[in-house]
């Protein structure tokens, strides 16, 4: 049965079949159900307790700000550089144009 346990380093670990498996801030919010948005490779997270407890335990949180979406109107975190499928399709077309 896999579970989670947090890490020194503020990251949380699933622990599967005796395998620690790190998760990144991106798959932390979106396993706890926080509404995930983006833009190109920064990732939005609705701002609530969830997202604020995750955010605040991950080693990098100083680096988000907040801003109130013109769309709804709520708080939302902004957090530079961490929407993952952002990096995964790069490096995708990186190994594509090497020939990989």
């Amino acid at each position: 049965m896999p579970h989670f346990t947090q890490t020194k380093a503020g990251y949380q670990v699933l622990i599967k079949d005796r395998r620690q498996v790190t998760m990144t801030l991106y798959e932390q919010l979106k396993g706890a159900g926080v509404p995930l948005d983006n833009h190109e490779s920064d990732l939005y997270a609705l701002a609530n307790e969830t997202s604020k407890q995750i955010i605040m335990s991950h080693r990098n949180w100083q680096n988000t700000t907040t801003f109130r979406s013109q769309i709804d109107g709520k708080i939302w975190y902004d957090i530079p550089f961490a929407y993952q499928p952002f990096w995964e399709h790069v490096q995708k077309l990186a190994m594509k144009k090497s020939g990989q």
